[in-house]
């Protein structure tokens, strides 16, 4: 018989979230289980959306903004009429699923994408704590690091908690020959992402470097703000805003060095995708940063401009250490392929399914 994984996300937003969930539709197995998608939120009308879209599997839009009332009785009927044997939530997903979990045989795996402690409200948690306890649902972390921090952070005990880390499709990176050197960041444009530090430290080193770039591949409530900061600092020539992207391996093909200036983090996508690519990498700390970037790369402190700029001009002057790093990089994505990561979550589901 086959199992049936409701698959439940906020929207398809071009976020890492989101992404792994479009990595699990392509490559769980169809002979073993059946999924289907529910997008609590409206239509984005994203590439990604479009590319979910236009896979053999089923979607559901139910177009709430929040959880309520309506939202809950919705979300359950919909979730009634599929009769799910597990259901495995992202971000906010887990808070419309709630009252279909206490009233049915049914088990919740959710994915934290983020550091735990940030993720949801107190009262959320003590609920997640309690479906924890009661062996009616179970976390995963992106990372190791973070998966530490939800075992404190719900207080609950650590078999209730893996780690599966994040997978992205590993043969779609490559390299180009270009002109110049160029540092690039993709991702949500936010606060947390903070590529405002990345911008000021960028000035200082092409104030000592002409043939520097820096691109800026995303979009978020910060772009406007960001390009509004680059016209500041006369960096509007230096400095490219491509918007969201369908193919960030075309711009990392063509660059030398990411960096990553996130206050909190999983385990970013783009990061990996950046290592696919062969790029040395330069980021803070944040939760699974600390597990992926050891000798491909340099680690820096949270919103420090002067040793940010020491590392961007390091990679930059030593090609011997950049070409060391980038081949590193490579080697160390290896086990973060969207196969693998898709192989343990089904490993995951057929247990779950089985303990119903």
């Amino acid at each position: 018989m086959k199992i049936r994984v409701a698959l439940v996300v906020s929207g398809f937003h071009m976020g890492g979230a989101e992404h792994m969930v479009y990595e699990l539709i392509r490559h769980l197995p169809t002979d073993t289980m059946t999924l289907k998608v529910f997008c609590v939120g409206r239509k984005t009308h994203t590439v990604l959306e479009d590319k979910v879209l236009k896979s053999s599997v089923d979607v559901v839009f139910l177009h709430y903004d929040r959880p309520g009332i309506v939202a809950w009785y919705k979300v359950s009927q919909a979730l009634k009429q599929f009769r799910p044997h597990v259901i495995h939530s992202h971000i906010v997903g887990a808070a419309y699923v709630l009252p279909y979990l206490l009233l049915h045989k049914v088990k919740l795996i959710h994915t934290i994408h983020t550091s735990p402690e940030i993720e949801f409200s107190s009262k959320m948690r003590f609920v997640l704590k309690w479906l924890c306890k009661t062996k009616k649902a179970m976390m995963v972390t992106v990372s190791e690091s973070n998966r530490e921090k939800a075992v404190t952070c719900y207080s609950i005990r650590p078999h209730r908690v893996v780690t599966i880390n994040n997978g992205v499709d590993l043969e779609r990176f490559y390299r180009e020959e270009h002109a110049g050197f160029t540092y690039i960041n993709v991702g949500r444009q936010d606060v947390n992402k903070n590529q405002r530090l990345l911008i000021r430290a960028f000035k200082k080193v092409a104030e000592q470097y002409e043939d520097v770039h820096l691109i800026l591949a995303g979009d978020g409530n910060q772009h406007e703000a960001l390009i509004g900061l680059t016209g500041e600092l006369g960096l509007m020539e230096k400095i490219t805003f491509p918007g969201m992207v369908a193919k960030p391996e075309y711009f990392l093909a063509k660059s030398d060095v990411y960096v990553q200036t996130s206050r909190v983090e999983g385990l970013p996508l783009a990061v990996l995708e950046a290592m696919a690519a062969g790029l040395p990498i330069i980021s803070t700390p944040p939760g699974g940063m600390k597990d992926i970037v050891r000798d491909n790369g340099i680690l820096i402190p949270f919103d420090e401009v002067d040793p940010l700029v020491d590392a961007m001009i390091r990679l930059k002057e030593d090609e011997e250490m950049r070409i060391s790093m980038g081949k590193a990089s490579k080697e160390a994505v290896k086990p973060f392929g969207a196969e693998e990561m898709a192989k343990q979550y089904h490993t995951v589901y057929l247990r779950t399914a089985n303990r119903s």
